[in-house]
């Protein structure tokens, strides 16, 4: 089991960009809790993306598709920088 994002654009105008997975250090039982830190590379074109971050095994799938719900979510607003 391993700790992954998705980068989905609200759009739908592009596929949803995973970024890299981090393994867990160690067994997390049915409600237990962990802290892990995940590096992400957001996208260049500014616009509303959803940040997805959720659990998944390789060739397997992401546990929100069994679930129904990811562990954490959130709307993203990406801005072009002010020129100048």
């Amino acid at each position: 089991v391993r700790l992954g994002h998705r980068i989905v654009p609200e759009d739908a105008a592009g596929p949803a960009r995973e970024g890299a997975r981090v393994r867990l250090a160690r067994d997390v039982p049915s409600g237990g809790v962990f802290v892990a830190q995940i590096g992400i590379e957001w996208p260049q074109e500014p616009g509303a993306y959803r940040l997805v971050v959720d659990l998944l095994v390789e060739g397997a799938g992401w546990f929100a598709e069994r679930v129904g719900r990811p562990l954490a979510q959130a709307r993203v607003e990406l801005v072009a920088p002010a020129e100048g």
